[in-house]
Formats: C-alpha cells, sequence, structure tokens
C-alpha cells in the first residue's frame, strides 16, 4: 500500500506490479525494441508470448511500442470470442472483420505483430 508520503512500500502490491512492469520493459527492450513511456510505465509480456523474455527478438526487435502496453499471443483472448471471425481477424466471406482484430494494423518493422487499442491499453499482438 502507498505510505503516507505518497511513496510505495517495499514488499506490496504495487511495488510488485512496478517490477513486473520493468523487467518486461527490459525484456523488450533486450529484444531490441524500443519502448517509450505514454500515459503510463505499465508494461507487461503475457505468459503465453513469453516467460523469460526468450523468442521476443524475432518478433518485436526494431518496432517502438508506446506504453501502457501489452504484448500478447491471440491464444490470451481466446475465452471471449468474435462470432464473426473466432478472432482471426478474417470472417466467413474472406474480408477484415470489423472486431477488434479484424481493424488491428500492422506494426512497422515486424512481420507478425499487429496493433490493437484496447480498454485504454496499446494491445500488439502476435500473430
Amino acid at each position: 500500500a502507498p505510505s503516507t508520503d505518497g511513496t510505495v512500500a517495499p514488499d506490496s502490491p504495487q511495488s510488485a506490479r512496478q517490477m513486473i512492469f520493468a523487467m518486461c520493459k527490459k525484456w523488450l527492450t533486450n529484444a531490441g525494441a524500443t519502448v517509450v513511456e505514454g500515459e503510463s510505465k505499465i508494461c507487461e509480456v503475457t505468459p503465453f508470448v513469453s516467460y523469460d523474455g526468450q523468442y521476443l527478438d524475432e518478433h518485436v526487435k526494431g518496432c517502438t511500442l508506446i506504453s501502457p502496453c501489452l504484448v500478447a499471443s491471440r491464444k490470451d483472448f481466446d475465452k471471449a470470442k468474435c462470432r464473426s471471425c473466432g478472432n482471426t481477424g478474417i470472417d466467413f466471406m474472406g474480408q477484415s472483420c470489423s472486431c477488434e482484430f479484424g481493424t488491428a494494423k500492422s506494426v512497422p518493422g515486424s512481420k507478425n505483430l499487429k496493433h490493437m487499442f484496447r480498454n485504454g491499453v496499446n494491445v500488439y499482438l502476435i500473430d
């Protein structure tokens, strides 16, 4: 919990979140990405993408990511599926779906990273 002077107490849930965000940012920068701090310092990599920063370079090297950011896999969104495309971004007619997966934009410098904005967070989706 925050202390009375507004700082973060050690060994608190808030300090643990800050350490996880710093660790994920380090993984991304070590993999060759540039993380630009936007509105917040939130930066997270889901376990479906990497457990210890491994394999990130093949997805994010040379890319610029803006925080708050989440680097995720389609598996992270399997619970809520689009009825038109099943979270693939392509509907049954072969057209781009109007859901967030269909409107996700490719990230310059990456072959398989797409960007979408969800609930105030920049989501970088690995295809």
